[in-house]
């Protein structure tokens, strides 16, 4: 199992990296990065080429995944993770989640420990939306979409998509979770 910050998106609407944004002296990716090592597993950072400078100066080059895949979104952090380790079972944490707390991917991992085999994905639900930034991607799961993607079979490259239409197992997003997850998008979202 391999723990998997994904720190590569554009961060447009932010108008700033996202994964290098600072709370308590950290930036957002080492605070994901910590939350993922507290589930004693390793995990890397995934970046795109752009991003590689900056994040070099913050993380080694053995804790960064540059994406090999060419496709949009998220979707290519967590293929160029597979590529690199084809035998891993994902724990995906977006950057940009900084509330997050370590009870929410212990929860994650012991529902996928329990239910092991039975999903190809682990993701946590809200009436009819995943919450894709917090999620278990299957090695096994993994190689699926890859086989799609390369027999140009993928209907389209989204999160949500993926896990609506895949062997997904759905998780109730419990109300006192919900707090964790507010998403980071806009420089007034730090500002309350």
């Amino acid at each position: 199992m391999l723990g998997l910050v994904l720190s590569g998106g554009k961060s447009t609407r932010m108008g700033t990296d996202k994964g290098l944004l600072k709370s308590d002296g950290a930036s957002w990716a080492k605070l994901a990065q910590e939350k993922l090592h507290e589930l004693h597993i390793s995990s890397k950072i995934s970046i795109n080429n752009e991003q590689l400078h900056q994040y070099q100066m913050v993380f080694s080059e053995e804790e960064l995944i540059v994406d090999q895949v060419l496709v949009p979104g998220p979707l290519a952090g967590i293929l160029s993770a597979h590529y690199l380790y084809p035998s891993h079972d994902l724990v995906v944490l977006g950057c940009d989640l900084p509330d997050m707390h370590v009870d929410v991917l212990y929860n994650l991992l012991n529902i996928f420990l329990e239910h092991s085999g039975e999903n190809d994905f682990f993701c946590y639900h809200t009436q009819n939306y995943f919450e894709p930034m917090v999620s278990i991607f299957t090695s096994q799961g993994l190689h699926k979409i890859n086989n799609l993607l390369m027999a140009d079979a993928l209907p389209n490259y989204s999160l949500q998509a993926l896990l609506a239409t895949g062997n997904t197992a759905h998780i109730p997003l419990p109300e006192a979770f919900k707090p964790y997850f507010k998403n980071y998008n806009l420089a007034s979202d730090l500002h309350g």
